[in-house]
């Protein structure tokens, strides 16, 4: 903890490190609000004792009749923080729908690029390499349009098409017929029954850079004061 404290003095300057550490315990009094108590919140798992590890050979069946999606009728958002294992192979992250007909599929390709598919169409890949491990992706899809983030970075923003085919479960680490199972971990993950707001979407962001800020400078001893802000931020 802290060697990585002293990584960040060269960039940050020896000026400025007291400034961030008073302004973490500042914001320990006011810190955003847990992005859980969102309306529209139909699924979570929300900081496991560890990261949900996918060895390729496993996944986790969630059901299917609160987030089933018609195209042109349903919205829905996702919510990502993915672990520390890097899936080394194409994986879904989180799908409804089998080989022959996804529904709706969040997946990494060839361990680098995110894509995604709906409504039984074709898989959208990004044009950009860009997952790194530790990402937080947020993907909202309304009636018409997808957005993709990545850390705060629209990656894809296209209208799509497409039918209703729901009879698959949703699956999280691979789909329904045990098909692009991950290798690779995931921290948390949510899911809502809309399409979060500009705003939401920033204070989601907010209170991921507030925690991950917290893991990396506060001093262990310390996060024990942040326990009444963000049950979260517990030691």
């Amino acid at each position: 903890m802290i060697r990585i404290f002293f990584l960040l003095i060269p960039f940050l300057g020896f000026s400025q490190v007291p400034d961030l550490l008073l302004a973490s315990q500042q914001q320990a009094n006011s810190g955003p609000s847990d992005s859980r108590d969102l309306p529209g919140l139909v699924y979570s798992v929300d900081d496991p004792p560890t990261d949900l590890n996918f060895l390729g050979d496993r996944q986790i069946d969630i059901g299917s009749t609160n987030i089933d999606f018609t195209p042109g009728t349903d919205e829905f958002s996702i919510v990502v923080k993915m672990g520390g294992t890097h899936p080394t192979s194409f994986s879904s992250i989180i799908a409804k729908g089998t080989s022959s007909s996804v529904q709706y599929m969040l997946g990494i390709q060839d361990g680098n690029n995110l894509n995604t598919a709906l409504g039984g169409g074709n898989i959208v890949q990004s044009s950009n390499t860009f997952y790194s491990g530790t990402d937080l992706y947020i993907w909202t899809v309304s009636t018409t349009t997808q957005i993709l983030r990545d850390d705060g970075t629209e990656r894809l923003n296209a209208a799509f098409s497409g039918t209703a085919t729901n009879a698959s479960n949703v699956t999280i680490g691979g789909r329904s017929d045990s098909t692009s199972q991950m290798t690779g971990s995931i921290a948390w993950i949510r899911i809502y029954n809309r399409v979060l707001s500009a705003s939401e979407i920033s204070a989601i962001e907010a209170e991921f850079m507030y925690l991950w800020w917290i893991i990396l400078v506060v001093p262990f001893n310390n996060r024990k004061r942040f326990e009444k802000t963000n049950e979260k931020c517990a030691a």
